[in-house]
């Protein structure tokens, strides 16, 4: 018997389709999908599960299996729920929905949260025998604030919140179905059901030729417009002897003004072919705070000569770094990327291990890393405080190993030594050292001029050094 489908929420959901494929065997992903997906820094987990990570990929069009004898009454239902419903999570954990949060839903009970992810109860597992894959086009800020709303920043939510092409819907559940059916075994058992209530029109847009050639810079022919248009899925509907009228493909949501026409042109043409006229004005510019510019240069052409190499780090990073303590004068993202990325540093040190430890896993042991960024703090919603850093990472061996000398570990006195020799560099007077303790060192000085402490230099604790998978010392100034 074939899986009915209802929209009740057609605004949330303008399109599901799914089909059903009978006498799948649930196991281990050939080598080539489990290559392909090593390759892109995808985990191989089944080969249903596998496919619709591909053709994710392959597509852009997010899929979702689901174990079609775990669908009560044989009846798919896309609607919101009731706020504060229960939901258990494929991660095995409850949360609790917000009356917004859209749902795919059996007859009894809530599977998945729509576009965003699955639940523990209806997912494919090694007993799974028959699938419903499910193909969709779900609103984009609908997903976006229940991608939110539950911390689930999944790879399926993000490609649903920037719009995904609704025309392909069906044509990548047809791919799937026969790689399903090509790799896992079975028969697509049931016809493909297809909900579309309200067919979509595409976006009109009028692009004059004089604004082109305003925008651009370059006077284009007519046809040169037209031919780069029509290859890349515009129609044109309407040429007037100034004007162009084309309708945009479903395949590019974020297409709606003259202008972004025009990109479009200048991105297949080449910006390369567009002419430099013989004369050019600007406007001198007016060097501000030299100074600082100046010392900047000035030390990172020290730190250079001593064989150190600069980064550039996130400022924003991930929470789960930092105590309760230090979290309290956090400065938090509201909208932030991912759950990985949300809070603004307040500390240097997180980050800086961070490409510590990507080089290091990497066998890039002996690391001298020097960067100049910004910490982030604040008292209360409204009071922010920002301050400028230079920090310094040293681990590993500070001198190769050579027919007349020892390789020679960095160590605490060095990173002292360098310090204090940068202190200097800057003007200013010889620091005083003073031991000091940190939760974040396991041995820490503080150096001070005329009272200011403007320094500390420590070697990074052993349980910190843990957390980033560092098993060598690491001293930060």
């Amino acid at each position: 018997m074939p899986i009915k489908v209802i929209i009740e929420n057609n605004v949330a959901c303008e399109r599901y389709s799914g089909v059903t494929i009978s006498g799948v065997t649930v196991g281990e992903s050939p080598k080539w999908l489990k290559d392909r997906l090593v390759s892109i820094g995808q985990r191989p987990i089944n080969n249903i599960v596998d496919i619709t990570n591909f053709i994710l990929h392959e597509t852009g069009q997010p899929l979702h299996a689901f174990d079609a004898d775990a669908i009560k009454g044989g009846t798919v239902i896309v609607k919101n729920l009731p706020g504060d419903t229960p939901f258990l999570t494929l991660d095995e954990k409850e949360r609790k929905l917000n009356s917004e949060d859209l749902m795919i839903c059996n007859a009894e009970e809530g599977m998945c949260i729509a576009g965003v992810f699955g639940g523990a109860k209806s997912g494919v597992t090694e007993s799974t025998k028959k699938i419903f894959l499910e193909s969709a086009w779900f609103n984009p800020t609908s997903i976006r604030k229940t991608s939110f709303r539950q911390q689930l920043r999944t790879e399926a939510a993000t490609r649903f919140e920037k719009g995904v092409d609704i025309s392909n819907v069906v044509n990548v559940l047809k791919r799937a179905a026969l790689l399903i059916k090509e790799v896992a075994g079975g028969e697509i058992s049931s016809d493909i059901v297809d909900v579309y209530p309200a067919p979509k029109n595409k976006t009109q847009v009028a692009i004059k030729y004089h604004y082109l050639k305003k925008l651009s810079g370059k006077n284009y022919h007519p046809d040169a417009v037209k031919r780069i248009l029509t290859s890349l899925g515009f129609e044109i509907i309407k040429e007037g002897l100034d004007e162009l009228w084309v309708a945009v493909p479903f395949s590019k949501p974020d297409i709606s003004l003259p202008a972004d026409i025009v990109e479009e042109i200048l991105r297949i043409d080449g910006l390369d072919n567009v002419m430099i006229t013989g004369s050019m004005t600007i406007t001198p510019a007016v060097d501000e705070n030299i100074l600082k510019e100046s010392l900047r240069e000035k030390i990172s052409g020290y730190l250079t000569g001593l064989g150190f190499n600069e980064i550039v780090t996130n400022s924003i990073t991930n929470s789960k770094y930092y105590s309760d303590e230090q979290l309290a004068g956090t400065v938090k993202m509201i909208n932030s990327l991912s759950v990985d990325l949300d809070v603004l540093r307040p500390t240097m040190v997180e980050t800086g291990l961070e490409a510590l430890s990507y080089n290091i896993n990497r066998k890039n042991k002996d690391l001298q890393f020097f960067e100049f960024g910004k910490t982030y703090h604040s008292s209360q919603v409204g009071n922010y405080k920002e301050q400028e850093h230079i920090a310094l990472y040293l681990t590993g061996e500070s001198l190769p190993q050579t027919w007349k000398s020892k390789q020679a570990a960095i160590d605490f006195y060095q990173a002292k030594g360098i310090a204090s020799a940068l202190i200097q560099l800057c003007g200013l007077e010889v620091p005083t050292f003073n031991q000091t303790s940190s939760d974040e060192f396991s041995v820490a000085i503080s150096g001070t001029v005329n009272r200011q402490p403007i320094v500390m230099v420590g070697e990074v604790a052993a349980n910190k050094l843990k957390a980033f998978d560092i098993k060598q010392p690491v001293f930060f100034y």
